[in-house]
C-alpha cells in the first residue's frame, strides 16, 4: 500500500486542551493521552487526496499514520492537527497512534473509508459492518451510495436478501457460522447496474448467557427516579465529580458522590444505579452492601474506573462486570434484555453509558435503533432517550455496543 500525507495548516483558532476525564464525552475528546481523528467520520467515501483533522491530547509526543496497518515511516508533531493523505482507491483503515517521546504507542484511533479516485465515480459501500469484521447474529447492514444510486441490492453469500435505499438498516439473522462474503449493489432508478462492492465477514457463535433478576430490580430502582428535570445533565470539565445524584459509601471509602449539582452525566447514574440495585438485594438477602464478591474499596474504585471507560471505542459496564464475576457480556443484539447495562460509541466518535430498555424496529423487523435510561441533554437530564442506527453522523455503530448484564449473588463467580 502506498500513500503518502503532508501538513496542512490548523483552520481553527486552536483544539480544545482535554483533561482527565471520569467518563466517555459526549461532546467529544476525552484524556490528555488520547488522539482523535474528527474528520472525515467513520465510514465516510473520500476522494484521494482527503484531508485529515485530529485532535491531541497534551501528553502526547508525537504522531503516527497507519493505512491498512502499513505505518508511514515518518512522525508528525502534535502541532500539526491537519494533514493531506494520498491512498489508493478503495476500502481503508486508517490509524492514527499518539506516541510518547519514547515512541510507544499511548492511544490510537481507527476509523474506515472508501476512498475514490475520482469524485465524480458512482459507488456503492458499506458504512457498516466492517471488511474483516467478527460478528455475531444479527449483523446490521448499512449501506451508503453516491446521489446516482437509486437503490441497493444486498446479497449475503451470493443470495439476496433485500432491497433497500441507501442509508436504510437491514438486519440479517443467519445460524450460518464461519467465513461470509456480502455484496451490495447499486442500482438506478430503473434498476440497471452502476456499481458494486463486496466484503467479508467472519460469523461466530455467540457465548449464551443466562436470563438475571438483576435486570428487573435495576428498571425497579429507575421507576423511583424522577424523569422531570430534577436531575439535569452536566459535565463540567477538570473535575473529579463521579456524575452522580447522591454519595455513595463503600467500606468507608466514597466511591460515588453528589458534587452538589443536582446533575447527573451518563457513567455516573449508571455507576450509581448499579450500586444502589446491589444495596437493596443485600439489605433484603441479609447480607452486607461492604462485601460486594469481597472487593475492597480501592478494588471497587478500580471497577469503577473500568465502569467509566478507559480508552475511546472501548467497553465499560461489561468489562467492569464481568472482569470481577460480577456479570458477563451480551454479544448478541438478539440477546439485550431491559436492564441491561450498556456503554455504545457513535460514528461521530462520543459515546454513551446507558441502562437498555428496547429496540425500535421497523415493520420488516429490522432494528433501527435502541431506546435507553441515561442521563443527557436530549431528556433534560435523567430519562429516556432513542437514538438510531444509519450511515449519517453520529448514529450508533452497532459494531461498539459493549453490553454487559449484572448478576445476583448465587450466580457471582
Amino acid at each position: 500500500m502506498r500513500f503518502t500525507w503532508m501538513i496542512l495548516p490548523l483552520l481553527s483558532a486552536c483544539s480544545p486542551s482535554p483533561t482527565p476525564r471520569p467518563g466517555p464525552d459526549d461532546d467529544g475528546f476525552a484524556q490528555s493521552i488520547d488522539v482523535r481523528i474528527t474528520d472525515p467520520e467513520d465510514g465516510a467515501v473520500v476522494t484521494s487526496p482527503f484531508a485529515l483533522t485530529v485532535q491531541i491530547g497534551d501528553d502526547v509526543a508525537a504522531l503516527q499514520l497507519l493505512i491498512d496497518g502499513e505505518a508511514s515511516g515518518r512522525r508528525l508533531s502534535p502541532d500539526d492537527h491537519r494533514a493531506l493523505v494520498t491512498a489508493e482507491p478503495g476500502r481503508r483503515r486508517v490509524t492514527l497512534q499518539g506516541l510518547d517521546k519514547d515512541g510507544e504507542v499511548l492511544s490510537q484511533d481507527t476509523l474506515r473509508v472508501t476512498v475514490l479516485a475520482d469524485a465524480s465515480d458512482e459507488y456503492v459501500a458499506f458504512a457498516t459492518p466492517y471488511d474483516d469484521a467478527a460478528v455475531v447474529s444479527p449483523v446490521q447492514l448499512i449501506p451508503t451510495a453516491s446521489d446516482g444510486v437509486a437503490q441497493i441490492e444486498l446479497l449475503a453469500g451470493g443470495e439476496r436478501v433485500a432491497l433497500v435505499a441507501p442509508g436504510e438498516v437491514t438486519t440479517l439473522r443467519t445460524a450460518q457460522l464461519g467465513a461470509l462474503t456480502l455484496s451490495a449493489r447499486g442500482l438506478d432508478a430503473g434498476g440497471a447496474l452502476l456499481t458494486e462492492t463486496t466484503l467479508n465477514i467472519t460469523l461466530r457463535a455467540p457465548t449464551p448467557i443466562a436470563e438475571s433478576a438483576f435486570n428487573q430490580r435495576v428498571l425497579d430502582l429507575i421507576d423511583t427516579y424522577p424523569d422531570d428535570g430534577t436531575y439535569t445533565y452536566y459535565w463540567p470539565s477538570g473535575t473529579s465529580w463521579s456524575g452522580s445524584t447522591q454519595d455513595i459509601y463503600y467500606q468507608g471509602a466514597r466511591v460515588a458522590d453528589d458534587g452538589g449539582f443536582s446533575s447527573c452525566y451518563c457513567s455516573g447514574i449508571t455507576w450509581e444505579l448499579y450500586l444502589e440495585t446491589w444495596r437493596g438485594i443485600a439489605a433484603e438477602q441479609g447480607l452486607s452492601f461492604d462485601d460486594l464478591n469481597g472487593l475492597s474499596d480501592g478494588e471497587l474504585m478500580t471497577m469503577r474506573a473500568d465502569w467509566y471507560v478507559r480508552e475511546l471505542d472501548g467497553p465499560g459496564p461489561d468489562v467492569a462486570l464481568s472482569a470481577r464475576g460480577l456479570g458477563a457480556r451480551v454479544e448478541s443484539l438478539d440477546a439485550l434484555r431491559p436492564g441491561d447495562l450498556v456503554q455504545f460509541w457513535r460514528t461521530s466518535g462520543s459515546g454513551h453509558t446507558v441502562v437498555f430498555m428496547g429496540f425500535e424496529e421497523d415493520d420488516a423487523g429490522n432494528l433501527t435503533g435502541l431506546s435507553y435510561v441515561s442521563c443527557q441533554g436530549a431528556s433534560d437530564g435523567f430519562g429516556v432517550n432513542t437514538e438510531s442506527f444509519g450511515a449519517f453522523s453520529g448514529a450508533i455503530d452497532p459494531l461498539l455496543i459493549f453490553a454487559g448484564r449484572a448478576t445476583m449473588p448465587s450466580s457471582w463467580r
